[in-house]
């Protein structure tokens, strides 16, 4: 957290951290977040200056003076029929996360080729196999690139509740937090059929 005033409070802390994953590894755990300076302490009734969904994907993220610009993707040339992957989830207020992947031809524009999704709400404590089938709406295209998404909430303005942590005042009670929907992702793989 960076500093807000003589304490840190929680401010900013990254939507996407390390985790251990299903079998000991790394997996990515995905959070929606309230974020930003002048966030106030969570016990204190704080304020949430902003929120939202966290995201894990292949491309570009930028941020600056308050403008934001994704390039999603990367040059791919084949075509895969599914993606498959390993999740756990917990959902705050029935809020549903989203993993996509798109499929493009970028020689003369953009071109969607093919996409896949899985929208869901539906906990889970434990690792879950999840299959997504990518469904081709142009074959006569070659593929060029591809992007695969995974974002903890839907929602335009996601549900967060405050998280004490366990640091005290001491500590500037740096791991308080407002946290929502928090989606873990582990062995991403892509099927060819």
């Amino acid at each position: 957290s960076q500093r807000s005033g003589a304490s840190c409070y929680y401010t900013s802390y990254s939507g996407t951290i390390p985790v251990e994953g299903k079998n000991g590894g790394k997996a990515a755990e995905i959070s929606t977040l309230g974020w930003g300076e002048g966030n106030t302490f969570t016990d204190l009734g704080g304020e949430i200056k902003n929120k939202h969904a966290g995201m894990l994907f292949i491309g570009n993220h930028q941020y600056q003076n308050g403008t934001e610009s994704i390039d999603r993707g990367h040059e791919f040339g084949s075509r895969p029929t599914k993606l498959k992957f390993d999740y756990k989830f917990k959902s705050i207020n029935g809020e549903q996360f989203k993993a996509y992947v798109v499929l493009e031809n970028r020689e003369n524009g953009s071109v969607e080729l093919g996409r896949g999704e899985l929208i869901s709400n539906a906990d889970k404590n434990d690792f879950v196999e999840a299959t997504v089938s990518i469904k081709y709406t142009n074959t006569n295209l070659k593929a060029t690139h591809m992007y695969i998404v995974f974002i903890s909430s839907i929602e335009n303005s996601p549900s967060v509740e405050a998280s004490k942590g366990g640091l005290g005042a001491l500590d500037g009670y740096s791991d308080s937090r407002y946290v929502g929907n928090v989606l873990t992702i582990d062995n991403v793989e892509l099927i060819y059929d």
